[in-house]
């Protein structure tokens, strides 16, 4: 049997409040909720919503069934997923490691490439603090201070290397970059940290290091010169100290650096060795004047070797330069006694010849001369035979002046010397020189007659004058000119005789300069030979400068002589000043 209803249950409402929405379905009053079952059924998308409740007052318990389309929602979960694992995909093959920390420093994500360098998986490091796996120790505190700072700074990021640790203890370089996150409210809610394993590029920037130190070490120990130079533009790639001082030679060309020039030093006898390297493809060694970094001036040996690029040309050239200064000037001073010796046996045996000759001569003069004034004495004197005879005695008496000249010039013993005032000597010479001068010569004398003594024969200082202002004559002939002679005191230190004179101390120079026709540097290098003239055949026996130069080489001095063609003639003669007193004169 049926049973009967109650009077007291409320009708099934078949309308909904006002304002709920629903799809068609079932309304079954108020109820009180206990729970809520949710079936999907076949076909499109529904659920069944099964909602159960208990007695109440006036409310009785049942179902609704409700009919909701979620295909959208599952669709759009459907593709959050996807792109999470895409997510999740890229930053396990980022190549760098991925570690992300909350304000705390816990990991909130490590991604693969961070297990492969710390050696930690994420499940061992998720919510741990990487301060306290993946960093040494001794550095935490002062790695802690940082963290801090950057949490503190909003928008502040870092960037730079940091020695860690590996999970097996192997200590390792990263190359890290940190990076705060910051929400839309401005509160930093974590750190995006990555990381690059640098050990090995570190370990190969060491091993750079340590080679460029010992090339530098090994080229600093080098006493001479070392350059490494850019065979295109010449600029200097690598020097040592002994090339610059401190190794500060970049970027200066190698000629401003040796030379103290603007351009290649590429010029007839002063060859460049990195053109000619260039040229040759082959290694070159030549000799250069080069200057030091206080303005001294050297010689250089410089030896250069070819670097060449992959096509086979020159890239770049080494050089090398030894300081061969001492070397050159021996070499020089060598050839300079060799030369002083060939040109003593050549005035030695030409004065052997010439004395023997002029003994002879002398002999036949003697006879000359003695029968001539004989006959002069016994011819009347206004005969013609008479004024001949005269001037036989003339000539003989020129021929007896050379004669004595050969004398002098072979004379091997020391002829009487004493202390004389050279002032004295001049000034006596020029008064009778004066007498037989051109008038379109004039005579300029510039004495110092406060000078000391010379130990001289005084003969021997007259002759010497008197052959200079001779040969000063002859160079201005036919033409106006003047004749300076100058005397002055100065050591042997001095610019023109540095290194040359015989001895150190102080010197006497006696200069005897004309404005006439001067010498070509062929014709100078011979002035002093003897029998070696310019002048016409019978105007001079070419012994007048050869007599000088041996009287004053005798005198422990130097004769030198300094000419251009057209711009006369300088004869400069050094004595040495005698510590003995001159005596007075009579």
């Amino acid at each position: 049997m049926r049973k009967k209803k109650s009077k007291d249950v409320n009708p099934i409402p078949t309308t909904p409040p006002p304002g709920i929405p629903w799809e068609k379905g079932l309304w079954l009053g108020p109820v009180i909720l206990t729970g809520i079952v949710v079936l999907i059924l076949g076909g499109p998308v529904q659920a069944l919503i099964i909602l159960c409740g208990g007695l109440a007052a006036g409310t009785t318990w049942g179902m609704i069934a409700l009919r909701r389309d979620i295909k959208t929602r599952l669709r759009y979960e459907k593709q959050l997923k996807e792109v999470n694992e895409q997510l999740r995909a890229g930053i396990d093959n980022m190549p760098n490691a991925y570690i992300l920390v909350d304000t705390q420093y816990r990991v909130k994500e490590w991604n693969r490439k961070a297990e492969q360098i710390f050696g930690y998986t994420r499940e061992e490091m998720m919510g741990k603090r990487p301060i306290d796996y993946i960093v040494p120790p001794g550095i935490r505190q002062t790695i802690q201070g940082p963290l801090e700072e950057r949490k503190e700074d909003k928008g502040a990021s870092y960037s730079g290397k940091d020695n860690n640790i590996r999970k097996d203890g192997t200590l390792i370089t990263c190359l890290w970059s940190d990076t705060p996150l910051i929400d839309r409210g401005g509160n930093v809610y974590g750190i995006l940290s990555m990381a690059q394993d640098i050990t090995v590029q570190k370990e190969a920037e060491e091993e750079i290091r340590r080679q460029n130190e010992f090339l530098n070490n090994t080229i600093d120990s080098l006493t001479h010169p070392f350059y490494v130079i850019n065979a295109h533009n010449f600029s200097i790639e690598l020097a040592n100290k002994s090339a610059s001082g401190d190794r500060t030679a970049h970027n200066i060309t190698c000629y401003a650096l040796t030379h103290k020039e603007d351009a290649p030093c590429d010029f007839p006898g002063h060859t460049c060795p990195v053109t000619e390297i260039k040229k040759t493809k082959k290694p070159f060694t030549t000799v250069h004047t080069h200057y030091t970094k206080d303005g001294k001036k050297i010689f250089s040996e410089v030896h250069g070797y070819p670097i060449f690029d992959k096509y086979g040309d020159v890239e770049k050239v080494i050089e090398y330069s030894l300081d061969i200064t001492d070397r050159k000037r021996s070499e020089e001073e060598r050839q300079k006694l060799a030369d002083q010796l060939r040109h003593a046996q050549k005035m030695e045996a030409v004065g052997t010849l010439a004395g023997g000759v002029a003994h002879e001569f002398n002999n036949i003069l003697g006879a000359i001369i003695g029968f001539t004034e004989l006959a002069v004495d016994d011819t009347p004197t206004d005969t013609t035979t008479h004024k001949n005879l005269r001037q036989v005695l003339v000539a003989a008496d020129r021929a007896r002046e050379m004669v004595n000249q050969i004398l002098a010039f072979s004379r091997k013993d020391e002829m009487e010397r004493k202390p004389l005032l050279l002032s004295e000597i001049v000034v006596e010479t020029l008064t009778s020189l004066k007498t037989t001068l051109p008038d379109t010569i004039v005579l300029h004398p510039c004495i110092d007659e406060k000078l000391k003594p010379i130990m001289a024969n005084p003969v021997e200082i007259h002759q010497v004058l008197m052959n200079l202002c001779s040969n000063a004559v002859h160079a201005m002939k036919a033409s106006v000119g003047t004749i300076e002679i100058t005397l002055t005191e100065i050591d042997s230190a001095a610019a023109p005789i540095e290194s040359k004179a015989p001895k150190h101390g102080r010197y006497q120079q006696l200069t005897v300069s004309d404005t006439g026709c001067g010498m070509t540097p062929e014709i100078k290098a011979r002035v002093f030979e003897p029998y070696f003239t310019t002048r016409e055949q019978g105007e001079g026996s070419g012994l007048g400068l050869a007599v000088a130069h041996g009287i004053v080489t005798r005198h422990g001095g130097m004769i030198t002589v300094d000419s251009e063609p057209d711009n006369g003639s300088a004869f400069h003669v050094f004595l040495p000043v005698t510590d003995h007193e001159h005596p007075p004169r009579d």
